[in-house]
């Protein structure tokens, strides 16, 4: 052989070090332990760290502890005395304990640690991570504008410019609505609360709720006067105004009534969402049962005299009054109303709008002014004093119909108002015709109300037949999906869905004129019994019984109220209301 091809030939032990040596080196390893550093580091730099300087926890110790336990695992690979695939089976859960022990020990103390709330508590479970890196996304698109603006003259808002105060201010402006709306808002609103800065609260079928964090009195300031600008309206006027303005977000679109007031500690604003959908019903929308809505439709054909229309504030007292309205023919007859405010456009019927700071006629000249025009119908969405009462008694009742609209818990207690305020018995008698009363009961959410039986001792305190009611709904806040236990989706976690109306229609005949004329309470009460239709609370408990509402919420609304309110009540006059 030539002695030149044996030094160029490499030997069979030469070969075999260059084998082992390539599978030292193999790419697919080094991703591995590049990865590994690459999360490790995320960890310390992204989370770690900044959650120890947050909370003042003894920063530069653990960052020694990261550095010098990251470099015994690069030693540990670097300077690993075995070879070939043994040798990276044995560095990697080294190298991987290294890197993950002195995090693991972080969490640990610090979440012991007095110094860091139980809310910001860190985990090692990777799902949480992702999921508080969404939360983080959807804060930083928080601060991105995302709502289109027109204002009430049709001229849509030009966003401000990136980075300004003005950005800042609208993205506020903007979450206080966004939020709102994503929670089923129907009022949201931005008050003082004295030393504690400015709360938000949301109104949810009917219930109002503080919720997140106080807003500083020069932030909430400023998103007061962008909305007031955005409506139309003087910014950082402290007068009560009112403007109109429409607000979309990817397509969903609402119309907003902006209302401004100040008070002794500030000004307050309110933005109610689509308030003309809120109180537009048809009859059979009202929630009336079939025996109340014969009653009701007897009074509107009768079309004389004075109905009383009651509700407690915010349980659907003008949703009534337009209703009802809408229930005579708005083109054969004469119909119209006087508002403080017009909650939406009622066709064919003339809508008067009053107020206590106009130099017009009084509220109660104004209805005398109306009806001495020969009126078909006549809505006073507004029992502001006794003169107006007065004024609705002594018009051409016999001719014309006057629905008197008032706050009161019943119609017991709205008759009872009335009369005093006609301050003549028999007068009162004489004119009045019929009252419909009214309030609002949450809906239970159908996806996550619960059936269960009731005691018979609970049917009997309910006045409900043991032998005919065998089962309730209750409501659930928590619903299981995908066998995890989550808040109700359909209800955002409350079990109720909106709001149903639950009334009392009574007529007026003699007995019940007899007694109001001798100002009798218990025989008005005795005669509207007799007249064997279902009251407030009855029906309330019917519609629970159909699984409609929870009987919890029928005592909250028809009990609850009537204890916490005086059995009647004077009505204010009108600068008082105002």
């Amino acid at each position: 052989m030539d002695p030149t091809q044996l030094l160029l030939s490499p030997t069979p032990s030469l070969v075999l070090a260059e084998t082992s040596a390539f599978v030292l080196a193999s790419w697919w390893k080094a991703i591995i332990f590049v990865a590994a550093f690459a999360a490790w580091a995320w960890f310390i730099s992204t989370v770690a760290d900044k959650h120890a300087a947050r909370f003042y926890l003894p920063r530069e110790k653990w960052n020694t502890i990261y550095m010098v336990t990251a470099i015994a695992a690069i030693a540990v690979i670097i300077l690993n005395p075995l070879t070939g695939i043994v040798a990276f089976l044995v560095a990697l859960p080294v190298v991987l304990l290294l890197l993950l022990v002195p995090p693991f020990v972080y969490v640990q103390m610090a979440n012991k640690d007095e110094r860091v709330p139980e809310e910001h508590h860190l985990t090692m479970n990777v799902k949480d991570w992702m999921e508080a890196r969404k939360e983080s996304r959807e804060a930083k698109k928080a601060d991105r504008l995302q709502l289109a603006i027109v204002k009430p003259d049709g001229v849509t808002m030009d966003p401000p410019e990136e980075g300004t105060s003005e950005m800042v201010v609208r993205a506020a402006a903007e979450r206080l609505y966004i939020d709102g709306v994503a929670a089923r808002a129907h009022k949201i609103e931005l008050m003082p609360m004295g030393d504690k800065g400015y709360a938000v609260a949301h109104t949810i079928d009917g219930l109002r709720a503080v919720v997140g964090e106080p807003m500083q009195p020069q932030d909430a300031m400023r998103v007061i006067a962008f909305w007031q600008t955005a409506s139309g309206l003087e910014a950082g006027q402290r007068r009560r105004q009112v403007g109109e303005p429409d607000v979309s977000k990817e397509g969903e679109r609402h119309h907003l009534r902006v209302i401004t007031s100040g008070g002794q500690q500030g000004l307050k604003l309110s933005l109610i969402v689509d308030p003309s959908k809120a109180v537009r019903r048809s009859p059979d929308q009202l929630g009336l049962l079939p025996q109340q809505f014969e009653l009701l439709q007897r009074l509107v054909e009768d079309g004389t005299g004075v109905v009383l229309l009651a509700a407690p504030k915010g349980m659907g007292r003008t949703s009534m009054l337009y209703t009802v309205l809408k229930m005579h023919d708005a083109y054969t007859s004469n119909i119209q109303t006087i508002e403080l405010e017009q909650q939406d456009t009622l066709e064919g019927i003339r809508q008067n709008i009053w107020s206590p700071a106009g130099s017009g006629p009084d509220h109660s000249s104004l209805l005398r002014s109306i009806l001495r025009r020969d009126p078909s119908v006549v809505g006073v969405a507004e029992m502001l004093d006794e003169a107006t009462a007065q004024e609705a008694c002594k018009g051409d009742i016999e001719h014309a119909r006057v629905y008197l609209s008032l706050p009161a818990e019943g119609a017991l207690q709205a008759i009872e108002i009335f009369r005093r305020a006609v301050q003549d018995n028999q007068l009162a008698a004489r004119s009045l015709k019929g009252v419909m009363a009214g309030k609002l009961v949450r809906a239970l959410a159908k996806s996550s109300r619960e059936a269960y039986v009731p005691s018979p001792d609970m049917l009997k305190k309910l006045g409900l037949s043991p032998e005919k009611v065998k089962t309730l709904y209750r409501h659930r806040t928590h619903v299981e999906v995908n066998k995890k236990v989550v808040p109700c989706p359909e209800s955002g976690g409350t079990g109720f869905v909106g709001q149903i109306g639950v009334f009392e229609v009574y007529s007026i005949g003699d007995d019940e004129k007899s007694a109001i004329a001798q100002g009798d309470v218990n025989a008005l009460a005795t005669a509207m019994r007799k007249q064997g239709v279902p009251g407030i609370q009855q029906a309330a408990l019917i519609r629970a019984v159909e699984g409609e509402t929870s009987v919890d919420e029928v005592v909250r609304v028809t009990v609850g109220a009537q204890k916490s309110k005086p059995a009647a009540a004077k009505p204010k006059p009108a600068a008082a209301e105002a």
